[in-house]
Formats: structure tokens, sequence, C-alpha cells
């Protein structure tokens, strides 16, 4: 994306992961992995805050890095919105390795990708509609970076986040 900052270009890759992990934390939790997923998010809130200009938490990231291992690896197939789940760990994965692997405008457009792929994979009715709330997520929170900057990127994403949340945990509620 043109005319990001590189500390946006990092926002944005990290809001992006934070914002789809809020269904993966509730999908996490219900197949028991609330403990593991807890470290794949502090390992992204503490990115985040490395590009609000705070230090980063190289071990929360290390950490991270490793319990996204974990998941990839262990969360089990055949649970209700399993392949979002995967395809949401590829988002997480880009969100995690930004702040090593640096930034470039095309990340953002990378992972906004991988955000809207993964969102096309939910099966329930629940996630009705969630492309199209992804989309306008992304175009909210480039917005905020131009007009406002990171801290602001930080707050659009928490919001998204509490969507994901609440259509995750209406599947999860309703057993299916």
């Amino acid at each position: 994306m043109e005319g990001l900052t590189a500390e946006a270009v990092g926002a944005l890759c990290c809001a992006t992961s934070l914002r789809v992990g809020g269904a993966l934390y509730i999908l996490a939790e219900a197949a028991g992995f609330e403990d593991v997923y807890y470290r794949v998010d502090a390992g992204l809130r503490a990115s985040m805050r490395s590009y609000e200009g705070r230090e980063l938490n190289s071990a929360a990231l290390e950490e991270a890095l490793t319990a996204h291992r974990e998941l990839s690896e262990t969360f089990p197939s055949g649970r209700p919105e399993s392949e979002f789940f995967r395809a949401g760990l590829d988002v997480i994965e880009v969100g995690l390795n930004v702040v090593s692997s640096g930034v470039s405008p095309d990340l953002v457009a990378e992972i906004f990708q991988k955000a809207t792929d993964a969102t096309s994979l939910w099966q329930s009715a629940a996630g009705a509609g969630l492309e199209e709330f992804e989309l306008a997520c992304q175009e909210k929170s480039v917005t905020a970076a131009r007009a406002q900057g990171v801290t602001a990127v930080r707050k659009v994403a928490g919001e998204g986040a509490l969507h994901y949340r609440r259509v995750a945990q209406s599947v999860v509620s309703d057993g299916a």
C-alpha cells in the first residue's frame, strides 16, 4: 500500500492478525487450546506495541511463534470451522513474522487477501457476511492508519476482533 509508513504497515499486519484472531481464540478455547492461543495473542500484541514505539518483547514473540507452530500441528481437523481456523493461522503467521522479516507495502495486500480468503472458509450460517465485514475492517484500518496513526489501527482491530469473537461464540454455543 502506497503512502504508508513502515510502522503503519507493520501495525496493519498485526491488527489484521488480532482481528481474525478474535474468532481463533474462541475456537481454540472450545478445543481446549486456550492457553496455547493466549501465547500467540501475547506475541501479536507485543509486536503491535512495538509499532507504537515501545520496545519489542522478544521473548513474547518467540513464545508466540512456538505456540503458533503447536496450534498448526495439533489443532484437530473436524472441529467446527477447522478450515477457517487453519487459514486464520496463516494470517497470524504473517502478523508474527512481520517484525523479523521486515515490512514492505506488498505485505498489507498479502495479509488482507489471506484474511479475506479465510472468511470464505467459514461454514456456518453465523459467518454470513463475514467476508464483507472483513473487507470493511480492512478499509477502516487503512483509513485509521493514514489519518490517525498506529494507535487508531489498534483500536479498530479491537472492535473487529469483538465481532469475530461473537461469530465464533455463536458457533461454539450452538455446538455446530
